[in-house]
This record gives structure tokens, C-alpha cells and sequence, in this order.
């Protein structure tokens, strides 16, 4: 099972910024043009959904699809 943390990283490697300092927030969708965040995410559950373009899921599957791989956790 993956940590926060490793969450955390998933996020980051995936292309998502400007994560919150918190577990939850509002951030900016890397899968289209946004200016104002749409997306919220939940960092301890790894989970993210995007109000505008509706793009969502749990992060350690996008980074699968992304990279070919499962996340090493460093933990």
C-alpha cells in the first residue's frame, strides 16, 4: 500500500503542481488550459477530479498508464 507521501510524489511526477500544503485542495488540471483551478484532489487517498474537463481517477493508475510501471515507493 502506498503512504501520503508516495501519494504526494505520484502527484508531482504525473504533472500536477501547486499541490496543497494540506490532505485536499484545489488544484490546476494538467490535462487542459486552466487558469483558475478546477480540479480538486485528495493527497492521503491519491485521488483527483477535475470539475471542468471531468478527468479523474486515483493517482497510482494515471502513473501506471503514464510510465509504464508501478511507483517504487521510497518509504
Amino acid at each position: 500500500m502506498y503512504t501520503e507521501s508516495d501519494y504526494r510524489d505520484m502527484f508531482i511526477e504525473c504533472g500536477f503542481t501547486d499541490l496543497p500544503k494540506g490532505d485536499s485542495g484545489i488544484v490546476r488540471c494538467p490535462q487542459h488550459e486552466d487558469r483558475h483551478p478546477s480540479m480538486s484532489i485528495t493527497v492521503s487517498k491519491g485521488l483527483f477530479n477535475c470539475f471542468s474537463c471531468h478527468y479523474s481517477g486515483q493517482i497510482a493508475k494515471l502513473y501506471r498508464t503514464t510510465f509504464h510501471k508501478a511507483y517504487k515507493s521510497n518509504s
